[in-house]
């Protein structure tokens, strides 16, 4: 396989990738490429440019033939390989992202799809909901879920909710698992949307003025069909990929690595450790469309996540690390424990070392000889503490049978407003033999 010897229709689809997402921006940075096909289906901020797949897989020493990503995000490695004609395994705990992975990479019977879109919302729009039905729809939700919340705020108006509701009712009777699939990850793509919500950050902030702000169940049908309209155009213009072979596995990458095939190359960002939990950031989508039905839900969710929040307590049991670095900066967490927003973080650090190590070697178990991993790793900092990601690394990855290739910083990130919202960290890649 060559990169170069693409057809006129996957060479264009990977020049137009290539032109919109290269520009002065760090090249692991995804933010000129939102606008893309598939890129546009959901606004993710941490997602790999395609033009950083498509240069790291150019400069490996070889072809690869089957890539491994343990942190899917929102699947780009594995449809930028689709395109390049390689295959893909592709392992993501939140079951919102694992659809949306799947819903890119799946082929589709375009006439039966839009069928299916044209009855649901049909159906939809003649549904009639009880104020009990809606109340009693969304399990487990938070209290400020739908109006009146808990008196003061809500993410959805009531008229929204009964339209979202009304929707995923209709998509949960669609037979074809592919069709309602896609019509899912459509409604979860523009919840966010019609609600009085924003993703900011590391979370969620409420819109100024939210409470003027008026939205009607005609606007969340109308973002719906045009989410799946846009979906339809990517699927018909970009329908023809290289290679059709792709797995995607739902769950802890910790354990799911054990059942993944072997793989040539490995690609992959974990999340950074920076005492935040990733799907509190999806929560919106996760209760309204039914992945989430119970707080037991929640928790288990976050259990499957590497340890790199602090959201729930995950123990004291921390073992002796072979890291000098790592062990150097436990002792200086633990002195500095009293200035520390939340006094779990030195565990929670030392944990999440413990997790990479578990997931590596998991890696190293089903690459191949001479193969390579390629991974992206952020800083963190915490009372003036910095958490030398790569660093650390560095000092573990002998052990776990690996030879560093080299190590290079893309760009500088800034630290949370607690520390002073200073750029003081840095993301860099590991390339690892």
């Amino acid at each position: 396989m060559s990169i170069f010897s693409l057809d006129s229709v996957h060479a264009n689809y990977l020049d137009c990738w290539l032109e919109l997402s290269r520009s002065l921006l760090p090249e692991t940075s995804n933010q000129p490429a939102l606008s893309m096909p598939y890129q546009r289906w959901f606004k993710f901020k941490e997602a790999f440019a395609p033009a950083f797949v498509v240069d790291t897989i150019r400069a490996l020493p070889y072809e690869p033939r089957h890539c491994l990503d343990p942190f899917g995000g929102s699947g780009t490695t594995a449809l930028t390989c689709q395109f390049l004609g390689i295959g893909s395994t592709t392992i993501e705990t939140n079951p919102f992202l694992a659809d949306l992975i799947e819903s890119k990479l799946i082929s589709y019977d375009i006439g039966q799809l839009r069928q299916t879109f044209r009855q649901v919302i049909r159906r939809a729009k003649k549904r009639k909901l009880s104020a009990r039905t809606v109340n009693h729809s969304f399990p487990g939700s938070p209290r400020t879920f739908v109006e009146p919340g808990d008196g003061e705020r809500w993410v959805f108006n009531r008229e929204v909710a009964e339209a979202v509701l009304a929707l995923r009712s209709e998509i949960d009777q669609v037979d074809d698992p592919t069709c309602r699939r896609f019509l899912r990850v459509m409604l979860g793509c523009r919840l966010i949307e019609v609600s009085n919500v924003v993703v900011n950050g590391k979370g969620r902030r409420y819109r100024s003025s939210w409470k003027k702000r008026s939205v009607t169940s005609r606007d969340v049908f109308a973002a719906f069909e045009e989410a799946c309209l846009i979906g339809f155009a990517d699927i018909e213009s970009f329908r023809r990929r290289r290679q059709s072979d792709y797995a995607v596995l739902r769950g802890d990458s910790r354990e799911l690595i054990k059942q993944c095939k072997s793989a040539d190359f490995i690609l992959t960002s974990p999340p950074y450790p920076n005492s935040f939990d990733y799907t509190d950031i999806y929560n919106v989508e996760l209760w309204a469309l039914g992945y989430l039905t119970s707080s037991i839900d929640n928790r288990n969710l976050r259990e499957r996540t590497l340890r790199s929040h602090v959201q729930i307590a995950h123990g004291n049991g921390i073992t002796e690390c072979a890291s000098p670095v790592l062990r150097s900066t436990y002792r200086t967490l633990v002195r500095n424990r009293d200035k520390l927003w939340n006094p779990r973080i030195p565990e929670m650090i030392c944990l999440y070392f413990e997790d990479l190590e578990r997931v590596l070697k998991g890696c190293r178990a089903v690459l191949r000889k001479g193969g390579y991993v390629v991974m992206a790793l952020g800083n963190s900092r915490y009372a003036g503490v910095v958490i030398d990601v790569p660093r650390i690394l560095c000092d573990l990855i002998e052990s776990l049978g690996f030879e560093l290739v080299k190590k290079k910083s893309v760009r500088s990130m800034r630290a949370s407003s607690q520390q002073g919202g200073r750029e003081v960290l840095t993301e860099s890649l590991l390339w690892l033999k």
